[in-house]
């Protein structure tokens, strides 16, 4: 006679724990690679909010630039180059509502030993307008003072030594208050 069975064999319950096992290693690996995935993505995030803001303070900034008489509004850099400094003059800001400071002459200089992009006027002392910056580029058009649009560009990473696809570049083109009497700007 047949004797029923209660239970499962030791080579049954071997079995399904391999089989757990391996389940479980595919699971480990599959999770490891969203973590890693998420990380890098907040890493992404974060590097260009602060490239973003940086580059949308200078903007702001020099789309309230006006030329005094006689002079052109933005010094550095000159017609036709670029630079990794920007330095402009803006000679209503005692009433700019939108103004940090209301000094007359701002400067954004890029600092490539110590990777960091400074906000300089006289009346404000010397502050850190973004951290990790690898390069800060602002270029002038050829164009006359009236129609001259000014590209800057910046890019943001953890390590500077970091390959390029760790870092986030930004551009936008602004074009001051002194040009065709209004600022705007081409964020691309």
């Amino acid at each position: 006679m047949r004797r029923r069975r209660n239970a499962f064999t030791l080579i049954e319950a071997l079995m399904t724990l391999v089989i757990l096992g391996v389940i479980g290693a595919g699971m480990a690996g599959a999770l490891a690679d969203h973590a890693d995935m998420y990380s890098l993505t907040a890493r992404r995030a974060r590097l260009h909010n602060l490239a973003w803001i940086a580059l949308e303070r200078a903007a702001i900034e020099l789309s309230l630039a006006a030329a005094g008489e006689g002079e052109e509004a933005v010094t550095v850099p000159a017609r036709g180059a670029s630079a990794a400094e920007l330095v402009f003059s803006r000679p209503s800001a005692a009433g700019c509502a939108v103004c940090v400071d209301h000094s007359t002459q701002v400067a954004f200089r890029h600092t490539p030993g110590d990777y960091v992009v400074w906000r300089d006027t006289a009346q404000a002392p010397m502050a850190p307008l973004a951290e990790g910056v690898t390069a800060f580029i602002v270029t002038a058009s050829d164009d006359p003072p009236l129609s001259r649009r000014y590209t800057i560009t910046i890019t943001v990473a953890d390590d500077p030594s970091a390959p390029a696809d760790e870092r986030v570049t930004m551009t936008t083109t602004v074009f001051p208050l002194a040009v065709s009497g209004g600022a705007g700007r081409v964020i691309q």
